[in-house]
């Protein structure tokens, strides 16, 4: 189950891909130009700019298929829900003007299938780069341009089209085709071309202008050729772990217990210190968790500054207010709006806040060379049992296991790709450390060459010859965090494994661990095994750590005793943190 792309990855790949290509491509400068924001590029029709060398080509795309390891943003469909893809879309860079022009924008797009049959426009100029597929047809009413790899082509608002995979409808000659496109601004409706030449025109779509598309949004419209077709459009497939995001929740007011002028908000299982009086029970707010960075104007707004945590101030961190544990921020709503847009309860409204997720320097021990491996590395987190207080049930065998306080690492083996050794970051962007002789200090480099025995061993025994293979774990000890459990060097514990093609395969049940990995790694402590209830899950949450030093533990992790799947976040696997 693939989970949305983290803003800083967006960021990251709209960067490398705008690096690789130079000034002399700038899509985003030209579809300005285009739409005629800068008084620049005028043309009513397709027309061809250039191309980019075949090196170029490689390495852009090699940037751009970074993104299928998320779940898209927008994935359009031929006709109903059940029918095949015919384009995914994953935005890497987004401005946006005002509500009315909408936004420029920089996006991967994924052809699976031609376009539905007849021509459509667009609401806004583009400037695109077609990456891989190629030949792709760009049929108009006046006739096909073939367009190749590498090829910069540039399309006004007006230019009417479909874009076609094989040049006879042969779905036997059709492959897929990737693009990188970036758009100007909104200036006209867009829709389908009539029998009788006019546009039939398409309602804006949610997702247009930033805010985040519902489940499943579908609209009927009269196509040239047919009696009637639909277009499906939808947000992706799958949950996900551990979403980064905001929501518009109803906030449950409570009293401070040593506070009087303050009051506790309750979200779920979290809390937040408000002054007293600033909310009332029931009153919608937007949550804002531990580990946003915040945009300094919602700083100003919220009266924090200098008050985050940082060396800029602006990180969500949880802090205790007079002895209230506060794990958040709350933003309110106003007359149903915020910053002018109508939000309602269940909305999320990360994009619109600007927040994003706070990602931690990494220590020089920790970096090194890393290659490329989209698509067979792990994207691995937890959330924490407040966001879904119900979803353990009373009574459920469970097994829970002490959190450790250091760095996550995944040691790895793919069929195509060899050993796989990654940290959690390179893990979500799709990179794998290269273990050569520039990379042996890395810390998970050292640590694959500690176990690289055993975990062939684990391999042999649980995967077989060809299944990927994953060993998940912490490495801790001193000098890889403030904690370090009385270890004077850095030591690894395991905590999961995976095995089968990330999001095919399957996740190791806790006795399936200690049977056929135990003998062979170190495991996490487990620190109580047997019915789910909350009480236990608090004790053992506040306990001494079960290793060595003097230490308090972090927290705890709780799987249920048999793997099974959240309708609502996927893999059920929660954590509990002390403070």
């Amino acid at each position: 189950m693939k989970s949305t792309m983290p803003h800083p990855i967006r960021a990251e790949l709209a960067e490398r891909v705008a690096t690789l290509l130079g000034p002399g491509v700038n899509l985003p400068a030209l579809a300005r130009e285009l739409d005629g924001a800068t008084g620049g590029i005028r043309t009513r029709s397709w027309q061809h700019v250039g191309a980019v060398t075949p090196d170029q080509t490689r390495k852009v795309l090699d940037m751009a298929n970074a993104v299928r390891d998320y779940r898209p943003d927008l994935v359009l469909r031929t006709a109903d829900a059940d029918s095949p893809v015919y384009m995914s879309r994953w935005w890497l860079r987004r401005e946006i003007v005002n509500e009315t022009e909408g936004q420029y924008g920089l996006y991967v797009h994924v052809f699976e299938n031609d376009d539905p049959e007849g021509f459509h426009d667009h609401p806004w100029a583009s400037a695109s780069l077609l990456l891989d597929g190629g030949p792709v047809y760009d049929q108009t009413p006046r006739g096909i341009s073939v367009i190749h790899n590498g090829d910069l082509f540039l399309r006004p608002a007006t230019h009417r089209h479909r874009v076609r995979l094989s040049p006879d409808l042969s779905p036997d000659a059709r492959q897929e085709a990737v693009t990188l496109i970036a758009t100007g601004r909104r200036s006209k409706p867009w829709g389908f071309e009539r029998p009788d030449g006019s546009i039939e025109q398409v309602a804006s779509r949610p997702g247009d202008s930033g805010e985040p598309l519902p489940r499943r949004y579908t609209r009927t419209i009269r196509l040239p050729c047919t009696s009637r077709a639909t277009i499906s459009v939808s947000s992706g497939a799958g949950g996900s772990m551990a979403t980064f995001e905001s929501k518009i929740r109803a906030l449950r007011i409570e009293p401070h217990p040593n506070a009087d002028r303050l009051e506790l908000a309750a979200i779920g299982g979290f809390r937040c210190v408000i002054g007293k009086g600033s909310f009332a029970d029931g009153d919608l707010a937007a949550y804002i968790p531990e580990g946003s960075v915040c945009p300094d104007w919602l700083i100003a707004e919220l009266g924090l500054e200098g008050k985050l945590a940082g060396s800029r101030k602006n990180r969500v961190k949880a802090v205790k207010l007079r002895g209230a544990l506060s794990q958040g921020l709350v933003y309110p709503v106003h007359d149903g709006l915020i910053r002018g847009r109508p939000v309602a309860e269940g909305d999320t409204v990360t994009e619109l806040l600007e927040l994003v997720k706070y990602e931690p320097p990494i220590p020089i021990a920790m970096q090194g060379e890393v290659r490329p491996v989209h698509g067979v590395t792990l994207h691995y987190d937890i959330e924490n049992v407040k966001k879904y207080p119900g979803e353990l049930r009373d009574g459920e065998p469970v097994v829970i296991t002490e959190k450790l306080h250091g760095s996550w690492c995944c040691l790895g083996w793919h069929p195509d790709h060899g050993p796989i050794v990654t940290s959690k970051g390179m893990s979500d962007r799709g990179m794998a450390l290269i273990l050569n002789e520039a990379n042996q200090k890395n810390l998970y480099v050292r640590t694959w060459r500690a176990f690289e025995a055993a975990f062939e061993a684990a391999r042999a025994r649980v995967a077989g010859t060809g299944l990927p293979f994953y060993v998940l774990g912490e490495v801790y000890g001193r000098g890889v965090q403030d904690l370090h459990y009385g270890e004077p060097n850095p030591a690894f514990r395991v905590f999961d494994a995976y095995v089968g093609e990330p999001g095919q395969g399957r996740y190791l049940a806790p006795s399936e661990i200690e049977t056929s990995l135990g003998d062979l790694f170190p495991l996490v402590p487990v620190v109580y095994r047997g019915p789910f209830n909350t009480a236990a899950l608090i004790e053992q949450t506040d306990g001494a750590t079960a290793l060595g030093g003097k230490h308090l533990r972090e927290g705890v992790v709780v799987k249920p005793a048999t793997e099974r799947e959240s309708a609502e976040f996927g893999r059920v696997i929660l954590k509990s943190v002390s403070g």
